[in-house]
Parts: C-alpha cells; structure tokens; sequence
C-alpha cells in the first residue's frame, strides 16, 4: 500500500511537472507577440 501512494504522487507530481512544461512550451509564442 505504502509503495502504491509513493508510485502515485511520483506520477502525480511528474504529470503536474509535464502539464506546466506544456502551458509554458505553448504561451511562449504568444508572449513574443
């Protein structure tokens, strides 16, 4: 159980980490604008 909640917010941080990269990757273009 204890593993499972380690694996868990290791992909939760890790999606959270890849979602602000993406937002940013994308309202870069705009901001030069």
């Amino acid at each position: 159980m204890l593993f499972f909640l380690c694996c868990f917010n290791i992909i939760r941080i890790y999606a959270l980490f890849l979602i602000h990269f993406w937002t940013s990757l994308l309202t870069i273009p705009f901001r030069k604008v």
